[in-house]
């Protein structure tokens, strides 16, 4: 009686972790007429990467001349732009984090433009 070898891969999904979003609220302060660019907001984890990132629609305003961008890991949130307007955002900027697994999370801001 002859033996058979055989031989298998199983790649098992271990559970992935919740998406977050750090910190998921907080205020940050910009100077008019001093660039903001790469000035970090929030760093995402857990999910399903690539991640995608709007404002929501029922966000306050950013300060006039800034922007969220995303840095090239795709993870962290960082501003670009220079303020030009001085003030505090009368309500929340309200940032939404999507995973590819249609997983969300939604970070609150309130900038603060100081001259």
């Amino acid at each position: 009686m002859s033996q058979v070898q055989f031989s298998a891969t199983f790649n098992v999904a271990g559970p992935s972790t919740p998406l977050s979003i750090s910190p998921s609220s907080g205020t940050f302060s910009l100077t008019v007429g001093v660039p903001a660019d790469g000035t970090a907001v929030a760093t995402v984890s857990g999910g399903t990467p690539p991640y995608t990132y709007s404002i929501d629609p029922a966000s306050g305003p950013l300060p006039t001349g800034i922007t969220f961008v995303e840095d090239s890991t795709n993870t962290i949130v960082t501003l670009a732009g220079t303020p030009t307007v001085a003030g505090t955002s009368p309500s929340p900027v309200l940032l939404d984090v999507n995973d590819s697994a249609g997983s969300s999370v939604t970070a609150s801001f309130r900038p603060r433009v100081i001259r």
